[in-house]
């Protein structure tokens, strides 16, 4: 079965859509979940399978506010920080709670694009495809993000050791900071603190 659906702009704008793929996934739904037969049989068990076109004067956009502002979702710094929480509390609350008092300190550009990506998630929730996969761009950055903590701090504790082991062998201990990056390349290829720490050269006038 085809449905053809015409609909103004005007029309659009009225039911709260913003798009016509908005439109039709919302009336996709309606049909599907929605439609009741007078025995209160519903559309799932007396409709068959169906596909729908939308005509309309309003010009299409797929520019969902979650890829419009992916870059400042996925920046780096602090707002960009709680712009992914605030993803993450969407995509699952239990698990993902965002402070609110962050509201007080976003500037016209930031709110906008909170404002944005919280209306088309109340109209849309799952089913905006931009907010899944952005949400699984994030899901993936805190994990990247926890992994990269959990090495610095590994590497911390492997430096405090090798500062030790400098110190025992008798060579200056600010070598461990003033070659940390010769000492995060030791780290990273697997020597010991003991091994680093003797093959750390010395200060040249030592």
């Amino acid at each position: 079965m085809h449905i053809k659906v015409e609909v103004s702009k005007a029309e659009l704008e009225s039911m709260g859509c913003h798009s016509i793929d908005e439109f039709k996934t919302r009336f996709e739904s309606q049909l599907a979940d929605g439609v009741v037969t007078a025995a209160g049989r519903a559309a799932d068990e007396w409709l068959c399978s169906f596909a729908i076109a939308v005509q309309s004067d309003a010009k299409q956009s797929n520019d969902s506010p979650f890829k419009k502002h992916r870059a400042k979702v996925l920046g780096h710094y602090g707002t960009a920080d709680w712009l992914r929480v605030v993803v993450m509390a969407m995509w699952n609350g239990n698990d993902n709670r965002v402070g609110l008092s962050k509201l007080t300190n976003l500037d016209r550009e930031h709110f906008a694009a909170f404002t944005e990506m919280v209306s088309t998630y109340h109209r849309m929730g799952e089913a905006d495809p931009a907010f899944m996969a952005i949400a699984e761009e994030v899901k993936e950055r805190i994990a990247e993000e926890a992994r990269a903590a959990d090495k610095e701090a590994k590497f911390r504790e492997w430096l405090d050791d090798a500062t030790d082991c400098l110190r025992e062998q008798g060579k200056h201990a600010d070598l461990a900071t003033d070659r940390y990056t010769w000492f995060w390349g030791r780290f990273n290829a697997g020597d010991t603190p003991e091994s680093a720490a003797a093959s750390c050269p010395p200060y040249e006038n030592s």
